[in-house]
Parts: structure tokens; C-alpha cells; sequence
């Protein structure tokens, strides 16, 4: 029984850890705020524990980050689909929890804020890498750990 109950609880903090959260968007006066829990499939805003998921919509309400948010741990943009990060956003993706990229990027992301990719165990961007188009002042931070890992003196 012990051994039982040890297994289940094992497996449910696994699933907790690694969680997905998927884009709906239209939340009546907030429709692209991704700060909005509303605007989530789980009512909530995703955080370090979440792969996050930007579907290709019926509607025009794709996610907006206007403000630094919590970093995530992967994020998707899905073809046909988009994110928008503005002057004043920041969008940390910390892949310390995950054996991913820290982008698959089949949609479009605009970036004219900052983008920052750390602790992947692949490519910081996989998919389209070109499909990120930094604008203005845009940056993107992206560290790659598989080069690292392969220099001499690396990990």
C-alpha cells in the first residue's frame, strides 16, 4: 500500500510539473493581453512549469505581451498563428525544466521588445527560425547550451 501510494503521488507531481497551457484569447476588454487568465484555456497565466501553446484561431485575438510576464518553459506558435511583444514586453522562456527547444516556431512572432531563450536542451528556436522578426529595438537573448556542452573546456 505504501509503495502504491508513493507511485501516485509521484506520478501526479509529475503531471503538475509539466503543464500546458493553450491560447484562446477574446476576453471582453483584455482580448490580447496575455496577462489576462481569462484569455487561457485554464483560466490562469502561464508560468516556469508550462509549455505554452499560441493554435491557429478562428477569431483575430492572438496573445500581446505589453509587459514584462513569468517566464514559461517552451512555447509553440503554431502555423498561421502569431504573438506580438511590444516595445515594453519581455518574454523569458527558461527551459531548465524541459528536453526542448525553447521556440517551436511554425507561426509568426513580431518582436519589438525582448525575447529571452536559456536552459534548452535543444536549439533555442526550433521550426522557422525566421519567422521571428525582430523590429525596432527588438532583441532576442537566446543562450545555447548544446554548443557549450560541445567546446572544449564544455560541459
Amino acid at each position: 500500500m505504501k509503495k502504491l501510494l508513493f507511485v501516485s503521488i509521484f506520478l501526479i507531481a509529475g503531471l503538475a510539473t509539466f503543464a500546458q497551457s493553450v491560447w484562446v484569447g477574446g476576453a471582453p476588454g483584455r482580448t490580447n493581453d496575455w496577462m489576462e487568465p481569462r484569455n487561457w484555456q485554464d483560466q490562469r497565466v502561464p508560468g516556469w512549469e508550462d509549455n505554452v501553446m499560441i493554435p491557429h484561431l478562428w477569431h483575430d485575438y492572438y496573445p500581446e505581451v505589453n509587459r514584462p510576464v513569468p517566464a514559461i518553459a517552451h512555447l509553440e506558435v503554431e502555423g498561421g498563428a502569431r504573438l506580438s511583444i511590444t516595445e515594453k514586453g519581455y518574454l523569458p522562456i527558461d527551459g531548465g525544466n524541459t528536453h526542448n527547444s525553447g521556440i517551436l516556431l511554425i507561426g509568426t512572432i513580431q518582436n519589438r521588445g525582448v525575447v529571452s531563450i536559456i536552459n534548452t536542451a535543444e536549439a533555442p528556436i526550433d521550426g522557422q527560425a525566421g519567422q521571428l522578426a525582430s523590429q525596432g529595438d527588438g532583441r532576442l537573448i537566446a543562450e545555447d547550451n548544446r554548443l557549450a556542452a560541445n567546446q572544449p573546456g564544455g560541459q
